[in-house]
C-alpha cells in the first residue's frame, strides 16, 4: 500500500468518515429530547448510510470497475461486433492495482458503523484507538474479518508479558508460516502450471490440479490466519477464528461453518440476518441462504467464476437446508405417530460407549454415512474449486467437461 501513496490515503478517509460517522450517531442518540428523536433518528440513519456508501463506493470502483466495464464493452460488442476496438478498450478501462486488504478493512470499518448504528456497542470517541482497529496490521492482507466489537474492548485492557502467550503465539506464527511456505507456494508452481494452459491437460491432469488447488488454497489461506493469530497474540490480542478443520465436514452448509468463519460470521450479522434469517416464508429463507453465498462469490473476486462459484455453493447450501426441513417434518410425523423419534438417515440403535471406535467417536453412531457425506463434500469442493481457479468462464467450463470426461482431447 505504501508504494502507491494514494492507497494509503483510501484507508485513511474510510477511517476518518466512518470514525465522524459513528460519533454523529453516538451523539444524536445520547440527545434525549423529545422533540428531536425523529430529527435524530434521520441523522443517525443519514450517517449510516453515507459510511455504508463511501466504503462500498471505494471497494466498488477499485475491486469492480474493471470487470463491471469489460463486462459492458464484451456486451456491446456481441451486440454490434468490434463496437469498442482494442484502443478505446484500453482507455476505458483503468487498470488499476487493487489497494491491499482493501476487502478487509471496508467490511471491517462497515461492522462498526452498522453496531453504532444497531445501538450494540458505544462509538469510539478515540481517533487513533478507532483507527488502530481499521489499520490493524497482523490480519489486515488476509484477514480474519474482525469487527469492532470484538477488537475496541481489547484496546482497554491491559497487556502484560507472558512467556506462556508468547511460546503460543510463536507456535502460531510458525505453523501459519510452515502452511504458506512450505506447503502452499511449492503447490503453487504445480497448479499455476496446470491452469496457466488448461488445454494441454487431460483428466488426470485437470483432477491433479484441482486437488493440488484444494491443498493449496487451504494452506494458503490458513496459513495467513495462523500466523495473523500469531502475530496479534504476540501483541496481546485476540483474533477471531477463521478455520476449523474444514476438510473434515459433512455438507457443503458445514463447510462454510469451518471454512472463512469470520466472512460468514459477517454475512451472517449484516445480510443474511437484516434480509429475514429463516423467520421468513420458506422460499425467502432459501433466497437468503444462497444471496448470502452470492455475496461471498463476490467478495472473494471480481470475475464472473467468483460470482458462479457463489452460486452454485449458495445453491447446494438451499437444497441441504430443504433437506433438512424435510427430515424435520417427517421426524416430527414420525414422533407423533409412535412417541419416539426417527432417525431419517440411517439405523436408530445407539453403541454403548465402552464398544465405540475411533471412528464411531469421532463421526457418531451413523459414522459410515458420514464418512461418505464427508468424500461427497470432499468432491463437491474440490470440483466446483476449479471454478475459482480458472482464469476466466470459458476455461472453467473447459476444465470442468474434462473432469467429467466430456472432453479428452488435449491441445498445445
Amino acid at each position: 500500500m505504501w508504494s502507491v501513496p494514494e492507497y494509503g490515503i483510501l484507508i485513511f478517509a474510510s477511517t476518518c468518515i466512518d470514525y465522524i460517522a459513528g460519533r454523529i450517531i453516538g451523539d444524536t442518540r445520547s440527545d434525549s429530547r423529545t422533540e428531536d428523536l425523529e430529527s435524530n433518528q434521520r441523522i443517525r440513519k443519514l450517517a449510516l448510510i453515507v459510511s455504508l456508501l463511501m466504503n462500498l463506493g471505494i471497494l466498488g470502483y477499485y475491486k469492480y470497475h474493471d470487470f463491471f466495464l469489460t463486462s459492458f464493452i464484451e456486451f456491446i460488442n456481441t451486440l454490434h461486433p468490434d463496437a469498442i476496438g482494442p484502443g478505446t478498450r484500453y482507455e476505458l478501462l483503468a487498470r488499476l492495482i487493487l489497494p491491499v486488504g482493501i476487502s478487509f478493512f471496508t467490511f471491517q470499518s462497515m461492522s462498526y458503523t452498522i453496531d453504532a448504528y444497531r445501538g450494540v456497542l458505544p462509538p469510539e470517541k478515540d481517533f487513533i484507538k478507532f483507527a488502530l482497529f481499521v489499520s490493524f496490521f497482523p490480519q489486515l492482507v488476509a484477514g480474519p474479518i474482525v469487527t469492532a466489537k470484538e477488537f475496541l474492548p481489547q484496546l482497554q485492557e491491559e497487556k502484560p508479558m507472558d512467556s506462556d502467550l508468547m511460546r503460543q503465539a510463536a507456535r502460531w506464527f510458525a505453523l501459519g508460516y510452515f502452511k504458506k511456505v512450505v506447503l502452499a507456494d511449492n503447490m503453487a508452481p504445480i497448479v499455476d502450471t496446470i491452469y496457466s494452459n488448461p488445454y494441454a491437460y487431460d483428466t488426470a491432469g485437470h483432477w491433479l490440479g484441482a486437488f493440488g488447488f484444494w491443498i493449496q488454497v487451504y494452506c494458503d489461506f490458513s496459513g495467513y490466519s495462523d500466523m495473523a493469530w500469531g502475530a496479534a497474540m504476540f501483541l496481546g490480542f485476540r483474533l477471531p477464528e477463521n478455520f476449523r478443520l474444514p476438510y473434515l465436514s459433512r455438507s457443503v452448509t458445514e463447510h462454510w461453518q469451518r471454512w472463512h468463519i469470520s466472512l460468514i460470521r459477517w454475512n451472517r450479522d449484516y445480510l443474511y440476518f437484516p434480509l429475514g434469517g429463516n423467520r421468513v416464508s420458506f422460499w425467502r429463507h432459501k433466497f437468503n441462504v444462497w444471496f448470502t453465498m452470492f455475496v461471498a462469490g463476490v467478495w472473494h473476486g471480481a470475475n464472473w467464476t467468483f460470482i458462479i462459484w457463489g452460486s452454485i455453493h449458495g445453491s447446494i447450501m438451499a437444497a441441504e437446508s430443504t433437506w433438512r426441513d424435510v427430515k424435520a417434518h417427517i421426524n416430527e410425523r414420525w414422533r407423533r405417530k409412535q412417541g419416539t423419534d426417527l432417525d431419517v438417515e440411517g439405523s436408530t440403535r445407539r453403541l454403548d460407549g465402552s464398544r465405540k471406535s475411533e471412528a464411531v467417536r469421532f463421526f457418531g453412531a451413523n459414522w459410515p454415512l458420514d464418512i461418505v457425506r464427508l468424500c461427497a463434500t470432499s468432491f463437491v469442493t474440490i470440483f466446483f474449486g476449479t471454478m475459482f481457479r480458472a482464469q476466466n468462464i470459458d476455461h472453467a467450463w473447459m476444465i470442468l467437461g474434462r473432469m467429467l470426461g466430456l472432453q479428452s482431447n488435449c491441445q498445445n
